[in-house]
């Protein structure tokens, strides 16, 4: 037995569930669960365990003992909170089988991951084709085509944007694993965290190449010929400092990712090939890492960009039409 109030709120959220879910009014039928609508609402199980105990405004069952809903109202409530949280389990069970296995909560983390991602992914190898280019090692070379290059600044917000979307998903994605066994939910945490510093180091990346780099340049470029020397050991510095961020940039970048494809590996609602391609991902940026801190930015280390490129966009692809599958079917089952 439980207070009055108790069996009040109980009542008073059973009817409410009922509602949204289009079922009968509880106050105007007898036996609303021999209506129709039960027949097909997927939540009709969880909502019939609150009602049937004995709420002073919803009864159904054996029970009811054939009284009207007028006097309904006065009988002595026998819902339990048992009952009550126990019906509210079977809906959330119910949402959840709908899902896919994943309550919509989660559901959402991943729609919105899968949205960001691709969107800065594609967005950062967009913007990335209007860099200047050239050979990156022959310091003399390139530093004169910096100097030259009008857009020079707006290429590197452009990136840092398409970087910061990419990252932001990554962490969306930790909180989509948050329904997952602890291990998949703790990796998938540490995962996270290891993408926010990734996204640190990449805006200290982009404020040595995109700002201090160029300025640097520049003044080389103008600089009158007794000061060309001194101004081009101050660039190439600041280039010696931007391989090292962009070196441990891309290893968190790695770390991350591999990672999350340990995290992807143990869930049920993605195919099991996707935790593969984030785990080879992974290892393309810690090729990356390695190539840029110990000789620069050389062809090698262009064709570990490309590649995790092309493995990127591939998951992400595969990750996003795998949620849109299981959200279509979540759909239908609604």
């Amino acid at each position: 037995m439980v207070r009055q109030s108790d069996a009040d709120l109980h009542g008073v959220v059973g009817v409410q569930l009922a509602r949204s879910e289009g079922l009968p009014d509880p106050q105007a039928a007898a036996r609303p669960e021999d209506d129709p609508a039960y027949a097909h609402n997927p939540h009709r199980d969880g909502i019939a365990q609150i009602a049937k105990a004995g709420s002073p405004y919803v009864q159904y069952g054996e029970d009811a003992g054939g009284y009207s809903a007028r006097h309904r109202r006065n009988m002595e409530p026998k819902m339990s909170t048992t009952h009550f949280s126990g019906g509210l389990t079977a809906i959330t069970a119910d949402r959840r089988d709908a899902a896919g296995g994943q309550p919509s909560s989660q559901w959402g983390c991943l729609r919105l991951s899968s949205r960001l991602l691709l969107a800065g992914q594609i967005l950062h190898i967009v913007v990335t084709q209007f860099h200047a280019g050239g050979d990156a090692n022959d310091h003399h070379a390139i530093f004169a085509t910096y100097a030259e290059n009008a857009i020079w600044s707006a290429v590197h917000v452009g990136q840092f944007a398409g970087m910061a979307m990419l990252l932001a998903g990554l962490v969306a994605l930790s909180f989509a694993l948050d329904g997952e066994d602890e291990a998949a939910r703790w990796l998938g945490r540490v995962g996270g965290a290891a993408a926010v510093a990734a996204l640190a180091l990449y805006g200290a990346l982009q404020a040595v190449d995109g700002v201090a780099l160029k300025q640097a340049v520049n003044a080389w470029a103008s600089a009158p010929e007794a000061e060309k020397a001194a101004r081009f050991a101050s660039a190439e510095a600041i280039r010696w400092l931007e391989w090292g961020m962009r070196s441990h940039q891309d290893f968190a970048m790695g770390l991350a990712l591999l990672l999350f494809a340990a995290a992807i590996a143990r869930t049920a609602w993605t195919a099991r090939p996707v935790g593969w391609l984030i785990g080879l991902c992974g290892l393309a940026y810690l090729a990356q890492g390695w190539v840029a801190g110990t000789q620069g930015f050389t062809t090698a280390q262009s064709a570990a960009i490309v590649l995790s490129w092309v493995l990127g966009l591939a998951w992400m692809i595969w990750l996003a039409v795998g949620r849109g599958r299981r959200g279509s079917a979540r759909s239908a089952a609604a």
